[in-house]
């Protein structure tokens, strides 16, 4: 984030079903803060429909992703 030229955007992706996406957003705004930074969300990603989250299986929500917008100033 402290590379990053204001308008640019960040996409950033975790594939560990041990961090939950609550977890994996709380990281990318710890960095915001230490950057300083302030991002404004664009999109949410998960995976794709042929890669299914069973909800009786917590292990096949795997993969989490944002697409955030630096905006200038803070």
């Amino acid at each position: 984030m402290k590379l990053l030229a204001p308008g640019g955007i960040l996409s950033t992706f975790c594939c560990s079903h041990h961090a939950g996406a609550d977890l994996f957003r709380e990281s990318v705004l710890d960095a915001a803060i230490d950057a300083p930074a302030t991002l404004r969300l664009m999109q949410q990603h998960g995976q794709r429909a042929d890669h299914p989250v069973l909800l009786n299986i917590p292990e096949t929500e795997y993969l989490k992703g944002f697409t955030y917008e630096l905006l200038p100033g803070r």
